[in-house]
């Protein structure tokens, strides 16, 4: 009786394992965008973590969340651990755009990302 009670303890035990690691992240999603409102395809999205210390805000975990790029519709998505993120947006001839967003287990977190134009990049002719 012992030996057929395991097989089924088992696939409860994987079951409950893959149900409570179904949430163990959470979604950050954005779009970034220019001053004017268009979508920015292909912008470089750097997302990095940042320490929570008993004196408040940190300094910047020692490493980055993979490297990833706005589609073709200026839109980005990933899943991170539940934590505290610095996202930091840039493309060609704009000023760089940084946040703080905090991510939650489960949910989806929405950022808007606006890049304004940089006054430093002259136009050749």
């Amino acid at each position: 009786m012992r030996l057929y009670l395991l097989p089924v303890f088992v696939v409860a035990l994987v079951t409950a394992s893959l149900a409570h690691g179904a949430d163990a992240t959470g979604t950050l999603r954005g779009v970034a965008r220019d001053g004017a409102g268009a979508v920015l395809p292909g912008a470089t999205v750097l997302i990095q973590r940042w320490k929570i210390t008993d004196r408040g805000l940190g300094r910047p975990a020692p490493t980055l969340e993979p490297r990833i790029f706005a589609d073709s519709e200026g839109r980005f998505s990933v899943k991170l651990a539940p934590d505290l993120y610095g996202v930091f947006l840039a493309y060609p001839s704009l000023s760089p755009s940084a946040k703080l967003i905090r991510v939650e287990a489960g949910r989806e977190t929405m950022v808007e990302c606006e890049l304004a134009f940089s006054p430093l990049v002259k136009m050749v002719e």
